[in-house]
């Protein structure tokens, strides 16, 4: 009766979340991202970004999923605030690749800020344009020396800061957060922020006001 019951409120009122991974790589000066969404969204996704390029003349490949994901991702998972309309954004993305994993994907990219500072802050606000009740968790990894499951260094990758790392220098999560709309900006020391007399950098700034749709917003450069 209990299972039947927890069936039936699942199927009425789906769970929608995403969840991140994130750790600082001192060595590259990157923010290592990768980040767990349903296959669904993901799909839904697509076709957000095959509509926005129709309506804008530009040739549209599916199988090209770094171009349409980080179109969409770049001005929903920040790690600094969008520049003014009409100015280039400093901050660099990396797409590095995806996973399929179920009825869930993976995506793997790295955030470079530019003055090559560890990210304070991230602000997620991914697929509220989908659904205003998404729930996104993001997990800090740390170094440790006990052996994790950490999905931040699949897949494979060409350079030196993708090789996988030995069972003695694995991540595990040393502190979490439940992101909602009302509240998408989460400060990876644990704190509230810097304070409001304080001096800030822009990786401290505060971010702007949450939206559910950033379509119209300058996209950052990337290196693909």
């Amino acid at each position: 009766m209990t299972s039947a019951l927890l069936w039936m409120m699942l199927v009425m009122h789906p769970v929608h979340e995403t969840v991140a991974e994130v750790e600082w790589n001192p060595q590259t000066k990157r923010l290592e991202v990768a980040l767990r969404l349903d296959v669904d969204d993901e799909r839904w996704i697509a076709d957000k970004m095959a509509a926005r390029a129709e309506a804008d003349g530009i040739p549209w490949d599916r199988s090209k999923t770094s171009t349409w994901a980080m179109a969409y991702l770049q001005p929903r998972f920040r790690a600094a605030p969008l520049p003014a309309s009409g100015k280039s954004d400093s901050t660099r993305y990396h797409w590095i690749g995806h996973d399929q994993d179920g009825a869930h994907v993976w995506w793997y990219f790295e955030i470079e800020p530019a003055d090559g500072k560890p990210v304070q802050w991230i602000d997620q606000r991914l697929l509220f344009d989908r659904e205003p009740d998404f729930l996104h968790r993001i997990l800090v990894l740390n170094q440790t020396q006990t052996p994790g499951s950490s999905k931040i260094k699949s897949p494979q990758r060409s350079d030196s800061a993708s090789v996988p790392k030995s069972d003695s220098q694995r991540s595990t999560a040393s502190r979490a957060a439940d992101l909602t709309i009302g509240r998408s900006k989460f400060f990876l020391d644990g704190s509230d922020g810097p304070s409001r007399s304080g001096p800030s950098d822009s990786n401290h700034s505060n971010s702007p006001e949450p939206s559910t749709d950033d379509d119209d917003a300058p996209l950052p450069p990337t290196d693909l």
